[in-house]
């Protein structure tokens, strides 16, 4: 169980809001506390003035209720707002003003719970898990010459003291043996690379098995495109 859920379990809040600090907290729904550090409102960026908008708190959108106390209130949400729609976070309006407010948790790792809105906060987020890869395999002793340029998938397994040169693209379910040298530029797609191979550069090897040892000259393409 995460801890968030742990913490929600070990009070009496009928509402624990997961909140998270961001530096740039534009396009989020802001977190307004009371003198307790209770939750007194959120507040969506578009209803927001300027000294809401300023608070740096943000509302992850993630709730854990106690249903019998917060579900009487959901009957009484309002679309009275700037986007026409019932927001669920107006609940924690209503339990402020019924004197039960919802507690806040603070997420450990705020970049979990990065909203994708746009194709640039789509291409950021891929770009943590990219690089959480890279760095998973570096750590179990794959060499990345160029890790910014080099991007492998989720699915691909490599075997240690492999070499990755600048460019190179592992797609799909991937198997790639240890002591293997994948040259610049190279595309390898749902395939296996044996153990001691070597891809001198910009080529293209797909759903094939490249055997033990064996040497792949420059530009060649080995099986089905």
């Amino acid at each position: 169980m995460r801890p968030e859920v742990e913490s929600h379990h070990g009070h009496s809040a009928p509402a624990t809001l997961l909140a998270a600090e961001l530096e740039d907290p534009a396009g989020y729904g802001r977190v307004v506390l009371d003198r307790e550090a209770r939750v007194a409102s959120i507040v969506e960026e578009r209803d927001a003035d300027d000294a809401v908008r300023a608070i740096k708190l943000v509302n992850t959108g993630v709730y854990c209720f106690r249903w019998p106390e917060a579900a009487p209130f959901l009957d009484r949400l309002s679309p009275d707002n700037a986007q026409g729609e019932r927001y669920l976070t107006d609940v924690m309006v209503m339990l402020r003003d019924a004197q039960t407010p919802a507690r806040m948790v603070h997420t450990a790792d705020a970049i979990e719970l990065t909203g994708i809105n746009d194709r640039v906060q789509l291409a950021f987020a891929e770009g943590i898990l990219r690089d959480r890869i890279r760095r998973r395999l570096m750590r179990n002793g794959v060499t990345f010459l160029s890790p910014d340029t080099t991007l492998v998938d989720a699915d691909v397994e490599i075997g240690p003291d492999t070499v990755l040169y600048p460019g190179v693209l592992i797609e799909g379910a991937c198997s790639i043996g240890g002591e293997v040298v994948i040259g610049p530029f190279s595309r390898i797609v749902d395939a296996h690379i044996g153990r001691g191979a070597e891809l001198q550069g910009w080529n293209y090897v797909a759903r094939t098995t490249v055997a033990n040892g064996a040497i792949l000259a420059p530009y060649l393409h080995q099986g089905a495109v």
